[in-house]
Order: C-alpha cells, then structure tokens, then sequence
C-alpha cells in the first residue's frame, strides 16, 4: 500500500510536493507537479505588449522557460540550456526551439531571434 503526504507549496506557489511512500517496497518517492500556466499567460501578455529590450536596448528578453521543461530537456534530449553561452551547439538547439510554432507559448517578447 502506497502513502501520499502532500509536501506543499514552493515559494512561488506554482510547484506542489508530493511524498509516496511504498509500505511494501520500503521506498519513498518524491512527486514534484508544477503549474506552468501563470507563466505562459504573463509570457503571452509580453509576447502582444512589448519587444523585450530593456530601457537602455543594452540586453533582450526573448524567453521565459519553466524550470519542469528545462529540466525534462534535460533528461529526455540531454540539453543542457545553462550551457546556452558556452556552448554553440547547446545555443543552436535551444534557438531552434524558440523559433519553432511548437514552442512559441516560451517566447516572452515579440521580434525576430
């Protein structure tokens, strides 16, 4: 028989914990379920409202990613998007992505990339 405890919240109020313990296994496992729509919604509102340059046109935002897609890229495709300044090929992956339709929910400003 498996025990769920709920964990909470984190800061933000976007990921809930889980616990599930497995009397019969004597394991415990951690369940992590992230609400990405707050996330989507402010990225659609830049995506229709601004170009994402800061005031001085110094730097751009052009993306807002969730840390659960960042981390399934991760695991599934070995994607490390940290490397994004590193690596050139990490880069050309990653813009790939944001230039795709499949992808446009992560765009957080209008223009081209």
């Amino acid at each position: 028989m498996t025990k769920v405890l709920s964990l909470g919240f984190d800061a933000f109020g976007t990921t809930e914990s889980f616990a599930h313990f497995d009397e019969g296994e004597g394991k415990l496992h951690i369940e992590n379920r992230v609400d990405v729509d707050p996330l989507l919604e402010r990225n659609l509102i830049g995506r229709t409202s601004w170009d994402g340059f800061t005031p001085t046109r110094e730097a751009r935002e052009i993306a807002d990613i969730p840390v659960a897609l960042i981390h399934q890229w991760l695991v599934e495709e070995g994607l490390d998007v940290f490397q994004f300044n590193r690596d050139p090929e990490t880069k050309r992956k990653v813009m790939q992505k944001l230039r795709s339709s499949d992808w446009l929910k992560l765009r957080s400003s209008s223009g081209r990339i």
